[in-house]
């Protein structure tokens, strides 16, 4: 299967509207975070910068620890779904960005919370907590997609050239979204084909964006920038059920315009 996400993301900034805002530096093995002084649970704006990562904000079911779900995370790289259903089970992803993104996240309770990255292995887990709850406007935004059950993709099918996408996640297991620019004219079929092939498509383009991982019932926003054309809509979050299958092998493909 081909890397359908390339080294250079079109994803650029816009402004949001979050009453409270956290500040997330990639550096070379750590993560830097500004703003966690009196933060509180609610909507947070959240900025990731610094070195090319993708940056998750997780928290754990009681007795769970970020050295249990780092081992779990090696184990189902190797095939291991037990160890998969382990850490799906005793993990809450509550979004995230790619480094030189904005957005906004939403942690519902005070407690603890960890951001970290999840590339080939679990990296710079730091560790940080929120107060109460604090309201906070919902930033207006000009499109929604929504994961739903059955592997399938909900919402919009176009979108601006630049704004702020809402994703929700209304499954009951945990998925991410890439919006992957592709040749006009690519069909469902083409995808599906290139999904399963060890060669890049020759219809893939440079530009995408992508959200870090929802937990069921979650939901963030994400701005960005692309330019006009046609993109595919995938998510590629591993299926314990199918022995580690991919959702977007498993069908979860929607095309997408930007205009």
């Amino acid at each position: 299967m081909p890397a359908l996400v390339t080294s250079s993301s079109s994803a650029m900034t816009t402004e949001q509207q979050a009453g409270q805002s956290l500040t997330i530096t990639v550096a070379k093995g750590s993560l830097k975070l500004q703003g966690v002084n009196g933060l509180r649970a609610g909507r947070i704006k959240l900025a990731v910068k610094g070195k090319p990562a993708p940056v998750s904000i997780v928290s754990f079911a009681r007795g769970y620890t970020v050295r249990d779900m780092a081992k779990d995370y090696a184990a189902s790289n190797k095939g291991d779904m037990k160890a998969l259903k382990r850490a799906i089970a005793n993990t809450t992803w509550h979004g995230g960005l790619m480094t030189g993104s904005t957005g906004t996240i939403v942690l519902p309770r005070a407690g603890t919370y960890t951001a970290l990255v999840m590339a080939n292995r679990i990296m710079a887990p730091t560790t940080f907590r929120v107060g109460p709850v604090k309201a906070s406007k919902a930033p207006s935004v000009d499109a929604t997609i929504k994961a739903r059950k059955g592997m399938k993709w909900g919402g919009a099918s176009h979108l601006p050239t630049r704004g702020t996408l809402k994703f929700k996640n209304a499954d009951d297991q945990p998925h991410f979204a890439v919006l992957q620019q592709v040749q006009e004219g690519t069909t469902m079929e083409q995808v599906m084909e290139g999904l399963q092939s060890e060669e890049e498509p020759a219809w893939l383009l440079p530009a995408w964006a992508q959200t870090d991982t929802l937990s069921p019932g979650r939901q963030m926003t994400m701005d960005y920038e692309l330019p006009a054309g046609q993109y595919v809509l995938l998510c590629f979050f591993p299926d314990p059920k199918m022995k580690g299958m991919p959702h977007a092998m498993m069908g979860m493909v929607k095309m997408i315009h930007v205009m």
